[in-house]
C-alpha cells in the first residue's frame, strides 16, 4: 500500500515513523530526516503542491519518496510537472528505505503518475551512491517508463580517515601556503575566537550574526543571502532550532578583536557532516576568513571522530576542491511513460541534453570563490 501525503497535518502524523526508518536505513542522513522535510515544506512548498509517498507493509513504514508538484521550465518552456522536495538549499535526495527494490520504487513512480496524472518526473540532487541510481534502470524496466539520466555538477567532501593533521599535509603545498598565510593575517589583530552556541537561548543570535556576515558579501549583492529571503531565513531558522535539538547542529562563528569575521552552518549526523551555508564580512576577506572559518569547523569535525564524511556540496569552486580528497557526480533524472507523449518529451529532451553537455570541474578552470 502507498499513502499520499499533501497535507502538513498527515505529515506530522508519521514523523517518528519515517525518523524509524530512516534509522535501519543504509542511507542514513540528516537531510532524509523528517526533521529536515518539515521544516523544508513548511518555509518552501506552496498549498496543493506537497506530495510524499509512504509506502506500507501493513501497519509498518517502509519507504518515503518527498516529491511535489511543481512546473519544471527550461529556456521558456514550462512543463507541469513531479518533482523532487529539492530546491537551491538542499544537498541531496534519494528514496528512503530500510527495504529498497527496483519493485518498490517502481511501485512509487507509478503512483506518482497515476495520482497526478503529470508527463514527467524530475529528480534532481541524486548522487552516485544513491538508492534511486543503484535501482532506476530496474524500475524504468518493471514500470515502463523512460529515463534519462543528466549530469549537472559534482559534490566536493572529504573522506575524514586518520588525524586532521595529516589530511591537511596532503593537500596542495600552494594550498597550505595560503591557508597559513590566512591563519597569520586574521590572528593579526588579536587572538582568533571560534564561537559555538551554546543553548537554546544563544542560537538565534549567533544565526544572526552570521546572516549580518553574509549579507554584508557577494550574496548580499547578488540578492541571494540568507537574510534578504523570508523563506530562506525561516529555513535555516527552524532547520537550527530541530538539528540543535537532535545534536546535530555544527555552527562555527569566527571573531577576532570583538568583531565577526565569518561562519560557517553545518549539519552533522549518522557519519555525514554537510556544510550548508558560509558567509564572511568582506572586510575580512583579504585576511582568508573563509578559508580560516572552513578548517577550524573541518578540524573540529575531524577531532569529533563521529564522522567518515564531510561534503562541501556541489558546484565548480576551486577552494571546494582544494580541501576535498573525493568527489562525486550529481545528477538530475528525467522520468517519463512509455507512451507516445512520454516518447515525444524523452526524445527531445535527449536532443537538449547533448547540445549542453555537462563539463566537469576538470574541463573549467574553476572559479576561485569568496571563501578564498
Amino acid at each position: 500500500m502507498i499513502d499520499v501525503i499533501e497535507e502538513s497535518n498527515d505529515l506530522e502524523q508519521i514523523g517518528k515513523q519515517w525518523n524509524g526508518l530512516l534509522e535501519n536505513s543504509e542511507n542514513r542522513d540528516a537531510l532524509h530526516s523528517y526533521q529536515w522535510y518539515r521544516c523544508w515544506t513548511e518555509s518552501f512548498t506552496h498549498p496543493g503542491q506537497m506530495l510524499i509517498l509512504a509506502a506500507r507493509d501493513g501497519e509498518r513504514l517502509t519507504a518515503v519518496l518527498p516529491l511535489m508538484k511543481q512546473s519544471y521550465r527550461r529556456k521558456g518552456l514550462s512543463i507541469k510537472a513531479v518533482r523532487s522536495m529539492t530546491n537551491n538549499h538542499s544537498a541531496l535526495f534519494d528514496l528512503i528505505s530500510d527495504r529498497p527494490s527496483g519493485d518498490l520504487f517502481a511501485a512509487l513512480l507509478r503512483k506518482a503518475f497515476e495520482v497526478t496524472k503529470r508527463k514527467v518526473i524530475v529528480l534532481g540532487k541524486v548522487y552516485e551512491n544513491s538508492l534511486i541510481l543503484r535501482y532506476i534502470e530496474e524500475a524504468s524496466r518493471k514500470g515502463s517508463f523512460f529515463y534519462l539520466l543528466r549530469p549537472v555538477s559534482e559534490r566536493w567532501t572529504v573522506r575524514m580517515e586518520g588525524p586532521f593533521e595529516a589530511f591537511f599535509n596532503g593537500r596542495e603545498s600552494k594550498f597550505k601556503k595560503n591557508m597559513r598565510a590566512a591563519e597569520r593575517k586574521s590572528s593579526e589583530h588579536g587572538p582568533l575566537k571560534v564561537l559555538q552556541p551554546s543553548g537554546l537561548e544563544d542560537l538565534a543570535d549567533y544565526l544572526k550574526r552570521g546572516y549580518v556576515l553574509q549579507s554584508n558579501g557577494w550574496k548580499g549583492r547578488e540578492g541571494t543571502a540568507i537574510m534578504q529571503n523570508e523563506q530562506v531565513r525561516t529555513f535555516y531558522n527552524k532547520l537550527a532550532v530541530e538539528a540543535f535539538k537532535a545534536g546535530w547542529l555544527r555552527y562555527t562563528l569566527l571573531a577576532n578583536n570583538g568583531d565577526d569575521m565569518s561562519f560557517m552552518y553545518c549539519l552533522g549526523a549518522f557519519g555525514f557532516i554537510h556544510a550548508l551555508e558560509i558567509g564572511l564580512d568582506e572586510r575580512f576577506k583579504n585576511l582568508g576568513a573563509g578559508m580560516v572559518v572552513a578548517k577550524k569547523a573541518l578540524e573540529q569535525a575531524f577531532e569529533e571522530k563521529q564522522y567518515h564524511t564531510w561534503d562541501f556540496g556541489s558546484g565548480q569552486d576551486r577552494w571546494k576542491k582544494d580541501w576535498s580528497n573525493g568527489r562525486e557526480t550529481q545528477y538530475t533524472i528525467f522520468i517519463f511513460r512509455k507512451n507516445p507523449i512520454g516518447m515525444l518529451f524523452y526524445t527531445l529532451s535527449r536532443y537538449y541534453h547533448s547540445r549542453h553537455p555537462f563539463q566537469p570541474y576538470d574541463k573549467t578552470e574553476g572559479r576561485r570563490g569568496t571563501a578564498c
